[in-house]
């Protein structure tokens, strides 16, 4: 028995629906002792003062792009932007990179 495409897609919709509803009680910034811990253990690694780093991930676009749309479609076959960029991200200065690779 199998699943058609649109079911797919319909499920897919509505789990993205309720998972928008419930993203700020399940999705936030770290507390002040959650941070110490993430950057006393990334300072370990010889990242100081970094508490988080994305790698690699594809962030799901809802639209085409109007301007060089066709750049943005990506091999699960949706528009999307790349994480392959590991960024280090230190609290104490908003927006601070510390190690840089790849590209967004």
């Amino acid at each position: 028995m199998g699943v058609a495409e649109g079911t797919v897609y319909l499920y897919a919709k509505r789990v993205c629906h309720v998972l928008r509803n419930i993203h700020t009680k399940h999705l936030f910034w770290p507390g002040p002792a959650r941070r110490q811990f993430l950057k006393d253990a990334m300072e370990e690694f010889g990242f100081p003062g970094c508490i988080g780093i994305v790698d690699g991930t594809l962030i799901h676009l809802v639209d085409k792009l109007l301007k060089n749309g066709w750049a943005y479609y990506s091999r699960k076959q949706f528009y999307a932007v790349s994480g392959t960029e590991t960024k280090c991200f230190v609290p104490d200065q908003p927006g601070a990179i510390v190690a840089r690779t790849g590209c967004c």
